[in-house]
Parts: structure tokens; C-alpha cells; sequence
């Protein structure tokens, strides 16, 4: 991830004219994997609790 982040920011800087449709695609599939791994930790870890009458 910090090489697209680099990437990215010295094509925007240095070379505007440049494509930067990989960096952004690496950046949202990491994005999209954080959510989708921090969505099934928190409902794995989540406990049912019952309460007795």
C-alpha cells in the first residue's frame, strides 16, 4: 500500500499527463479488503447473551 500511495503521488506531481489507474485499484482493493475483513471481525467476535428470567 505505501507504494501505491508513492506512486500515485509522484505521477499526480511530477508527471500529470501519466495514468494512474493502477495505484487508485491498488488503494480501493486495499480499502475494500480492510472494510470487508474489519466487517467479519466484528461479527465474529460478537457473543450471544442470553438473560435469565
Amino acid at each position: 500500500m505505501p507504494g501505491a500511495s508513492a506512486t500515485l503521488i509522484r505521477d499526480l506531481s511530477y508527471f500529470p499527463a501519466a495514468d494512474t489507474t493502477q495505484p487508485w485499484l491498488v488503494l480501493t482493493a486495499w480499502a475494500v479488503v480492510g472494510l470487508v475483513l474489519s466487517a467479519i471481525g466484528h461479527w465474529r467476535s460478537r457473543e450471544v447473551v442470553h438473560i435469565a428470567d
